[in-house]
């Protein structure tokens, strides 16, 4: 703990030395590795929500397929698991991982549409 304090006392004291010019050059780095940051952050969060979301609507379709081997009803199926009403036909197909990516799609519900 101590040494952190030491550390950020002699960087500021290293930053109080700094001319006009540099300390200006310190300021608009440190604000360019901030927004950079930031950018990395978000798009961290944002690619693991979007993650999660085909995850668990992959999972989902898995489940669904599960119940309707079980003869559960497809209205059931439906209320139960949140898989789209369009999805009926793919409950009885195989599909890839790079297949159930497009499934989670916006663009799927056209090509959903077109398979009922």
């Amino acid at each position: 703990l101590q040494d952190r304090v030491f550390a950020k006392l002699f960087e500021a004291a290293e930053i109080a030395k700094f001319t006009p010019k540099e300390r200006e050059a310190y300021e608009e780095s440190l604000k360019y590795y901030r927004d950079i940051k930031n950018v990395v952050d978000t798009s961290r969060e944002e690619g693991l929500k979007e993650g999660m979301e085909k995850g668990i609507n992959q999972r989902n379709i898995e489940i669904a397929r599960e119940l309707r081997k079980n003869g559960i009803s497809i209205e059931i199926i439906i209320q139960s698991t949140g898989v789209r009403p369009g999805l009926r036909t793919i409950l009885n197909t195989q599909y890839t991982s790079s297949q159930y990516n497009f499934l989670n799609t916006k663009s799927s519900i056209k090509f959903i549409r077109n398979l009922s």
